[in-house]
């Protein structure tokens, strides 16, 4: 019996060694509302960044209605929110470390809570050696270790979301990246369009111009001569060569500085290092 209680003595001080000022539900409602305050401030973000990526959208739909209306188009404030596309990233960043250290709290938390409980395991075994009944606690102590998974399945749960959204917005800012990419490849496509059918229109006006002469020339020397209706067609003018691009719409693209078409390069290239 003395050993019994030589040893309840021993368990006992390991646990008041163990420092628990907090109560578990103080400690638990603090946490959830730091996680809540983080997540709200994190959705506000992404709400931001999606109706950037909606005006994105609108303005590619507007760019394509023509030259008129694109000439209304005013994407400064998209050039705005693509400079602070980073910074606002960033806060993502911040705000998931924010996350990830309260996280860390917890589960320091949580493995002085599991020392507790198995020292007060310890202490219920001896209770039981010296035939004093525990059920009570231990039941206590049994809805405690359920609460305690339940809150790690609901935290897991929460990481798993959270890591979803930044991969879908890293993915975001990527492809946003490569549109600006695309739309600097079209412009100098349609550069080259213009600049090769001004071409084929100098030649084309060339040709004409020089078989209009030989025509003048011919008639001057023959065509006195030679009844009308002998060769009515022989006094029409020479076919006039045109050259017109097909399309649907009249694409008018926006303009990009070259700051931007870098910026953009360098991220994708920093993404895939």
């Amino acid at each position: 019996m003395s050993n019994v209680i030589q040893e309840l003595q021993s368990s006992k001080d390991k646990t008041s060694s163990i420092s628990l000022d907090d109560s578990i539900s103080n400690f638990a409602n603090e946490k959830i509302q730091l996680q809540e305050e983080e997540s709200l401030k994190m959705a506000d973000i992404l709400t931001s960044l999606m109706k950037h990526f909606d005006q994105v959208q609108e303005a590619t739909r507007i760019s394509q209605l023509g030259p008129e209306e694109c000439a209304k188009l005013d994407i400064s404030i998209l050039k705005a929110d693509d400079d602070s596309l980073q910074n606002i990233i960033e806060e993502l960043r911040i705000g998931l470390d924010a996350v990830i250290f309260t996280s860390e709290e917890i589960y320091d938390r949580m493995q002085v809570y599991l020392r507790v409980k198995d020292e007060l395991i310890k202490v219920l075994n001896q209770l039981d050696q010296i035939g004093l009944g525990a059920d009570a606690i231990y039941d206590k102590l049994l809805d405690f270790e359920s609460e305690i998974k339940e809150r790690e399945d609901n935290l897991d749960e929460f990481f798993e979301q959270l890591k979803s959204l930044v991969e879908w917005y890293r993915c975001y800012a990527s492809s946003y990246n490569y549109l600006l990419l695309e739309i600097d490849r079209r412009k100098s496509a349609q550069e080259k369009q213009d600049q090769l059918k001004n071409e084929l229109l100098k030649s084309f006006e060339a040709a004409y111009n020089d078989e209009l002469q030989e025509r003048r020339s011919w008639s001057a020397q023959h065509g006195q001569y030679l009844p009308e209706v002998l060769c009515p067609f022989i006094k029409d003018a020479p076919s006039i060569l045109t050259v017109a691009i097909e399309s649907d719409v009249v694409t008018r693209l926006p303009n990009l500085s070259r700051s931007s078409v870098e910026k953009a390069l360098s991220e994708i290239h920093s993404d895939h290092n």
